[in-house]
């Protein structure tokens, strides 16, 4: 309820600027997740394939 109340009484180049920071932010941590969660999955396929051809060279 503060921060509404904020919006309304604040001029608009601080809110411009508040929502610039906050979608800053957002994105900032947005592309960390990504990284991370494209980092995990490239560690599962590799292991995955380490697995496969691993059980393939123990059958032949």
């Amino acid at each position: 309820m503060q921060s509404f109340y904020q919006d309304i009484t604040s001029s608009p180049a601080k809110k411009k600027e508040r929502i610039l920071k906050s979608f800053q932010k957002t994105s900032y941590y947005l592309k960390k997740f990504t990284a991370k969660l494209q980092m995990s999955t490239f560690e599962d396929l590799t292991e995955k394939k380490k697995q496969y051809f691993y059980k393939k060279q123990s059958i032949n």
